[in-house]
């Protein structure tokens, strides 16, 4: 299974004002907890950056679905998500992304021709650009006093968060005739 079609997990949770550091404790378990199961690949647990993304957002890969199968049904799982829940606050988000077209809104190349690649790139560059320039401008300024390597991370990570959910799903709601036309 290539890089692409390995299933991949996003799940972002707020934290409750005055449990910051314990839940930072919690995220190492839990991050632990998951690199040590079976099928496990990678992930990244991406802090709340001001208001600009107030919730923690996890990213999760495995190597196939049956490992991210067992991993959601392993108590292990249950015990680390029911020892988070006093910490937390609101609903439980999580969206499961299996390749290009789960990003982009698309149907699967089982049900429709793949879009052309240079669609792709030009859709996401439409989004892109303008995020990355707006996260720039407004959250440079805060992050000045941080090295360049960390200003990016944080920038990065809150610009992948709003591509994800917010602007890639607009933009290929708008461009979606274009970048996979009808037979």
């Amino acid at each position: 299974m290539t890089q692409q079609e390995r299933p991949t997990v996003v799940v972002s949770r707020r934290v409750k004002p005055g449990y910051e550091a314990a839940f930072q404790t919690w995220v190492q378990g839990f991050t632990n907890a998951v690199a040590a199961t079976p099928g496990y690949v990678s992930h990244q647990a991406i802090p709340p950056v001001g208001q600009a993304q107030p919730d923690w957002v996890f990213v999760f890969t495995f190597e196939d679905p049956a490992s991210l199968r067992a991993w959601v049904e392993h108590p292990t799982r249950t015990k680390w998500l029911e020892e988070s829940e006093p910490m937390l606050e609101g609903p439980y988000q999580a969206q499961l992304i299996s390749g290009l077209e789960a990003l982009f809104g698309l149907k699967s190349p089982a049900e429709a021709k793949p879009p052309a690649v240079w669609k792709l790139a030009l859709a996401t560059m439409a989004g892109l650009w303008p995020t990355a320039m707006i996260n720039a401008w407004l959250l440079g300024p805060h992050l000045g006093h941080m090295g360049i390597p960390l200003r990016t991370f944080i920038i990065s990570a809150v610009t992948v968060a709003q591509m994800t959910w917010i602007v890639m799903p607009l933009v290929t709601r708008s461009l979606k005739h274009w970048i996979q036309p009808r037979k």
